[in-house]
C-alpha cells in the first residue's frame, strides 16, 4: 500500500466522530481538503514561475502529501506516525504544537524548520486557510491571517 493511501486510512480512523465547530465531519470538511489544498496549490513548493512541479522528487512528494493527512493526528489523538517513513514523521512533528509551545512559537518552529521548511510551511499554509474560512470575524480569524502572512512571505520576527 502506497504511504499516501496507508496516511489516508490511518487519518480516517485516528478522527473518526471528531467534528469541526460547525458540526461537519472532521475528516471530510478538514483533513481531506488540507490534503487538496496540497495538491493543488503546488505553488508553495516553488515560489518562482520557472519551476516545474514535477521536478520535485516523487518519493518527496509522496511524504509531503501523507504528512498533509496526518497533519493533527499527533495533536487531537493518542495515535502516533512511527510507521511511516522520518521525513513524514519530521514534517508530522513540526506541525504538532506543544502544549507548552505559545502560538507565535510554533509558527516561527514551522517557519524555520531546516530542510523541510518549505513543505511544512505548504501544509500549514493549506491547514490554516481551511480553518480561516470556518470562523467568524474576530482575534482567531485574525490571528490565523497573521499566522498565514508570516509563513506565506518566510518573514523572521
Amino acid at each position: 500500500m502506497s504511504i499516501v493511501k496507508q496516511a489516508y486510512y490511518k487519518a480516517l480512523k485516528a478522527h473518526e466522530g471528531q467534528k469541526r465547530r460547525n458540526g461537519l465531519d472532521y475528516f471530510e470538511n478538514h483533513v481531506e481538503k488540507v490534503y487538496e489544498a496540497v495538491i493543488y496549490d503546488r505553488f508553495w513548493l516553488f515560489p518562482k514561475p520557472s519551476h516545474n512541479y514535477w521536478l520535485v522528487d516523487k518519493e518527496i512528494f509522496h511524504c509531503v502529501l501523507a504528512a498533509s493527512l496526518l497533519h493533527d493526528v499527533l495533536e487531537d489523538t493518542k495515535e502516533t506516525v512511527t510507521e511511516f517513513p522520518q521525513l513524514v514523521q519530521d514534517l508530522v512533528g513540526i506541525l504538532t504544537r506543544n502544549k507548552n509551545e505559545s502560538y507565535f512559537d510554533y509558527i516561527m518552529k514551522i517557519n524555520d524548520c531546516g530542510s523541510i521548511t518549505v513543505a511544512a510551511r505548504g501544509i500549514k499554509i493549506a491547514d490554516l486557510t481551511c480553518n480561516i474560512q470556518d470562523l467568524k470575524e474576530g482575534s482567531m480569524k485574525d490571528k490565523y491571517r497573521l499566522a498565514k502572512y508570516i509563513l506565506s512571505q518566510g518573514l523572521h520576527i
